[in-house]
């Protein structure tokens, strides 16, 4: 009888004690933020994570900058014209330091296709202002070439005196009308 009254005390000793075990298994604890409490994985909510406004800000604030720069660098691109002297195709030192900006910008933008404008003032003949044309938008193309852009990115195209920027008949007019422009294909 005592055999049977130490099996049962053993089994009634085992039981409680392996549910003890099996309920108190080791469970992760994560520190909850801000009160020092910890809650266990198995049943904790992720805490909500704060959003911070002032980065979200900052960040727009600094895309938006950006953006704005793209914008003016793509507009001093296009807006900036290459000047030549009279009955020229040759760089001057000005038309090569504007060039390797430009150079630069393109390699920037690698996307970017380019046709080069040749342009004359009203001087001279049609045919001979667009073959002036012609070779003022090869030179700049050139140049660009030898700065490292791609000459596949580069088309050139001749207007001769038909495209002027600036009327009349005086030397200012003719100067800004000897160039060479650049358009975004």
């Amino acid at each position: 009888m005592l055999k049977n009254w130490c099996k049962k005390l053993v089994l009634m000793l085992m039981i409680p004690g392996f549910l003890l075990v099996v309920s108190c298994a080791q469970q992760n604890v994560v520190p909850v933020e801000g009160n020092g409490d910890s809650v266990s994985t198995d049943t904790a909510v992720e805490a909500p994570v704060k959003k911070d406004t002032a980065t979200d800000e900052t960040l727009k604030d600094a895309a938006s900058e950006m953006k704005k720069k793209m914008e003016m660098a793509k507009d001093n691109f296009v807006n900036r014209d290459v000047l030549f002297g009279y009955d020229s195709a040759a760089l001057t030192g000005d038309a090569q330091a504007l060039l390797a900006e430009k150079a630069a910008w393109l390699k920037s933008n690698p996307g970017v296709h380019v046709v080069v404008e040749g342009h004359c003032d009203d001087r001279g003949t049609t045919e001979y202002n667009l073959g002036l044309g012609e070779r003022r938008a090869v030179s700049a193309k050139n140049f660009l070439v030898t700065l490292g852009v791609s000459p596949a990115r580069l088309d050139t195209i001749s207007y001769g005196e038909e495209k002027p920027v600036a009327h009349g008949d005086n030397e200012a007019a003719y100067k800004k009308n000897r160039r060479a422009h650049m358009t975004l294909k």
